[in-house]
Parts: structure tokens; sequence; C-alpha cells
């Protein structure tokens, strides 16, 4: 006799990779309060340079690819 399949509840997952690893590394270096103590920013700023700098680090270490692709990335931010 077969049986029916009974499914659960629907949930939703997502593949992160090393996203978290990479986050806790940037973390435990410090590397957003570091650069934010070095770095003063303007109050008209949505980012800090710590937190640039962190997901730079971050996209750098989970997705490694060529440093001129990211060459056009803040093209038109800071005014002058």
């Amino acid at each position: 006799m077969r049986q029916r399949a009974q499914w659960g509840q629907a949930s939703v997952e997502k593949m992160l990779g090393a996203l978290p690893v990479a986050a806790e590394f940037c973390s435990r270096l410090r590397i957003r309060e570091l650069v934010d103590a070095a770095c003063p920013v303007r109050n008209v700023a949505e980012l800090t340079h710590g937190q640039v700098i962190e997901v730079l680090v971050t996209n750098r270490l989970t997705s490694p690819c060529p440093a001129g692709a990211c060459a056009g990335l803040g093209a038109g931010v800071g005014g002058g």
C-alpha cells in the first residue's frame, strides 16, 4: 500500500557560502571601528568609510575578482 507524502511548512533557504565566516573575520579584526576612528565622515554620508571597507574586504574574501572590475564602483559619489 502506498503512503501519501506529508510536507512540512514552507521555508526560505539561502545559500550564504562563506559570507558568515568573512563577516565574523571582519568583526574580529574590528575593521569598521579602526577605519572609522582614522577617517571621520561628513554628516551627509549614508555610509561610513569603515562600512565601505568592510564590505569591500568581505566581497573580496567571498568572491575574488580582478580589482579592475570594481573601478567604477564609486564613480559620481562624494561630490567634491
